[in-house]
């Protein structure tokens, strides 16, 4: 084996990296920036790449192409590329830029090299290399990071006289390209954003070797080989260098603390399970002995609504459903055996993932569920999925030029209009929530007790998200490790900051660069919907015009708002230019004020569910007039964009109405479908949406949301290279986040969601009772 082949790669770092000095690397960023949540809605644009063969030529002068034969010319013999390194690592002992510890360990590893020793080639073969496609945009050289870290050598020093142990050591940099490019070209093209990503090199040195000596190599590079090679990288600058590596346990206290909850959690699992196995279920047993007619699962409620309902919900149990058939004494006597372990066995049955699991896999249905819900649900957040799918791929791709062969396809519309997706959500709250609320207060004559309601709420959405919050920034850096891993979770300064305001539900008030866990921002506007509600019900409850007329304001105010900030700024029908980005999500995508006109349109459509009882005639025109419209709003918005996508620009006003009326065009649409459903004008649509297959999964819709995004952050920052998008890729890792998510969401409701739901009933019950 020639090490001549294989030498010019040591350069590498130093080409790459010529013209830098300390003073010009700015160590608060790193590559986990890249996953934000204001980075990744941008990452898929809806133009078309109309300059891109003026990036192409600006990045072949960037990474010194242009000057190939200069290199060829000057890179010299063998004997003289030595002589260069030499000379790189003297001016770095001069001027102290780098350690005497790096610069020995790097002077053994030139000197194995040229003897051509195995461990030093396999420094050299797991440095990252340019790989075939960087004109397609392919930036990301990653090298192998797990070569790196397993390389151990005792080496012999002959200079000092003895052994010295040499273990490869991976650090990843990011640089910064700058590119010589026309101002106006984002504004025309604002997919050209997703392909100026910092440039990402993988090198693999010595242990030895600090973050300061990668950086006060690239000073001593630049002074030594700038008269070589000229103007190579000139405008370059190290943006971040960061060392991934397996993490080590550290007694932070977010991490003291969801050990601990964790640990307490296991122990009362555990404890009720076995408690319910070994004591409650045998107890019922014996008593269900003594009547052939009673059928009981531990006061099991499957009912996926109440007055709290959201993403997911369950509602208290019906006790009435156990006395039928004359049967009252034995159901007491069954009620008296459980009860007779007094509240701590109330406590412990909270805790039993046998009932636990029986409740959220149960497919039983109740005559008076909302129909569709459940299935709405479901396939919502099944959108919302393959949209982050897309997002957060897009920030580890290898041919991110293919978004815009994708962007103009009809088929890939469901994808950049997944935004929608969440307005769903909205309108399902605001439906159940209105819904239930108004036939609770038709029972007791209009009064209801709100400072329940209010609780409740908090109590259902709240442990479980923390505990998932807590987990995620606690333990996140010990689930995986590579070349991309972070030592803490994507946003862990932030949460560790500001977690409070996510307590608190206020999160969206604040940019979202300021905001732990990104995709909480809906959960912060659900909330501040619901403790709004009781303003709008009580008069829609009494005076059924005043109500209306609240709900006219909101939803005029949100179409102004929209309107006039969207032609303010200048965004258009989908994702905006990279110039205002961060104004779209902060000032329009994520502000109450913005986002609830598909909670009014729920609002609405329960008010008419409750007024109607579910029993509205209509003739056959006045349905399929209905259908025709409904499918009309939920298609025009999906495919309105689709001109915009292919490169046609509107006109500010254009994208401004479109901007103001979506929101309201989707839920008009889908406010209908749930309409019919539950009036018997859904016909196979209601068989579909309602069928009790979807119970399960339902249940799970919350917590499969509060963690879907964990587990796409695990996934690809585990990844050793940049992934590489086709059609089946993605479609398959998809299929895999969707299910995986509903996989995992099922533990996390057992240890963290049904626990809190079960504590809540039996503090209620010992109120009751008492």
């Amino acid at each position: 084996m020639q090490v001549n082949q294989y030498l010019p790669q040591v350069f590498l770092l130093f080409l790459l990296t010529l013209v830098l000095s300390p003073t010009q690397v700015y160590g608060d960023s790193s590559f986990t920036d890249r996953f934000e949540y204001s980075q990744i809605l941008p990452r898929i644009a809806s133009a078309q790449l109309l300059h891109e063969s003026v990036i192409k030529e600006e990045l072949v002068k960037a990474i010194g192409w242009d000057k190939i034969s200069t290199l060829t010319d000057r890179w010299g013999t063998f004997l003289e590329r030595i002589q260069i390194v030499d000379a790189v690592i003297a001016w770095a002992k001069e001027n102290d830029t780098v350690s005497e510890e790096c610069t020995d360990a790097l002077g053994l590893l030139l000197n194995g090299l040229g003897a051509e020793e195995l461990w030093a080639l396999e420094f050299l073969n797991a440095m990252g290399k340019p790989p075939s496609g960087v004109l397609q945009f392919d930036l990301v050289w990653p090298g192998q990071y797990d070569q790196c870290v397993d390389i151990s050598a005792m080496v012999n020093d002959t200079d000092l006289n003895k052994m010295v142990d040499i273990q490869g050591k991976y650090y990843r940099l990011e640089i910064h390209l700058d590119l010589n490019l026309p101002p106006n070209m984002f504004v025309e093209t604002p997919l050209l954003a997703i392909y100026l990503k910092d440039f990402t090199l993988g090198v693999c040195v010595p242990s030895q070797c600090s973050n300061n000596d990668v950086i006060g190599v690239s000073a001593a590079a630049n002074a030594v080989l700038n008269p070589i090679l000229p103007g190579v990288l000139k405008n370059a600058t190290i943006q971040g260098v960061d060392n991934p590596h397996s993490a080590v346990f550290e007694a932070r206290p977010e991490t003291i603390v969801a050990l601990v909850i964790a640990s307490f959690l296991a122990f009362f699992l555990l404890t009720g399970t076995l408690y319910d196995l070994l004591i409650n279920q045998p107890s019922i047993a014996a008593d269900t002995d003594q009547s052939d007619s009673i059928e009981h699962k531990s006061h099991v409620n499957t009912n996926a609504q109440d007055l709290n309902a959201t993403l997911v919900s369950y509602s208290e149990s019906n006790e009435s459903e156990l006395l039928s058939d004359g049967k009252e004494l034995i159901t007491v006597t069954i009620r008296h055996k459980i009860r007779s372990y007094g509240t701590i066995g109330q406590f412990l049955m909270g805790f039993s993932m046998y009932t636990n699991g029986y409740k959220i896999l149960s497919t039983e249905t109740t005559a008076g569920q909302v129909k569709a819900v459940n299935g709405i649900r479901v396939l919502s957040l099944g959108w919302v999925i393959l949209g982050h799918t897309y997002y957060f791929t897009s920030s580890l791709c290898k041919n991110l030029v293919v978004a815009q062969k994708w962007a103009p396809r009809w088929t890939f519309q469901a994808v950049l209009s997944a935004l929608f997706s969440v307005d769903s959500f909205f309108l399902l709250s605001g439906m159940l929530g209105t819904y239930l609320t108004l036939k609770e207060m038709q029972k007791k004559n209009g009064k209801i007790n709100w400072l329940i309601y209010y609780f409740h709420r908090f109590w259902r959405l709240t442990p479980a998200y923390m505990l998932v919050l807590l987990m995620y920034i606690g333990l996140f850096q010990y689930w995986g490790d590579g070349p991309f891993w972070p030592q803490f979770a994507p946003g862990y300064d932030i949460c560790v900051k500001h977690w409070w305001r996510n307590l608190l539900y206020i999160q969206n008030f604040f940019s979202v660069t300021e905001q732990c866990i990104g995709w909480s921002w809906y959960l912060a506007n659900d909330m501040q919907f619901f403790i709004i509600t009781p303003l709008i019900l009580i008069p829609l409850y009494r005076k059924p015009v005043a109500g209306y007329i609240i709900i006219g304001i909101l939803m005029m105010e949100q179409f102004l708002f929209r309107g006039l900030i969207s032609v303010y700024y200048g965004f258009k029908m989908n994702i905006p230019d990279p110039q205002h980005q961060l104004d779209w999500f902060n000032e329009m995508y994520q502000r109450p004020y913005s986002r609830i006109s598909p909670y009014l349109i729920g609002i609405v459509t329960g008010h008419v569910l409750w007024k109607t009882d579910r029993k509205v005639q209509m003739s056959k025109l006045t349905i399929l007039i209905g259908w025709t419209v409904s499918l009309t709003c939920v298609t025009s918005v999906v495919y309105g964009t689709l001109e915009e996508n292919k490169g046609h620009l509107n006109s500010l006003q254009v994208d401004g109405v479109y901007n103001a009326l979506s929101k309201t065009a989707w839920s008009l649409g889908l406010a209908w479908i749930v309409f019919a459903c539950n009036t018997g004008y859904g016909g196979i649509i209601t068989q579909f949406l309602s069928s009790p297959l979807w119970g399960p999964f339902g249940r799970l819709t919350y917590c499969a949301y509060l963690i879907h995004p964990i587990m796409m952050y695990a996934f690809i920052l585990n990844q050793r290279y940049p992934i590489y998008f086709t059609d089946v890729n993605m479609i398959y890792m998809f299929l895999g986040h969707w299910l995986m998510s509903y996989g995992l969401a099922f533990f996390v409701s057992l240890a963290f969601e049904a626990p809190m739901i079960g504590l809540e009933k039996a503090i209620f019950q010992r109120t009751k009772r008492h």
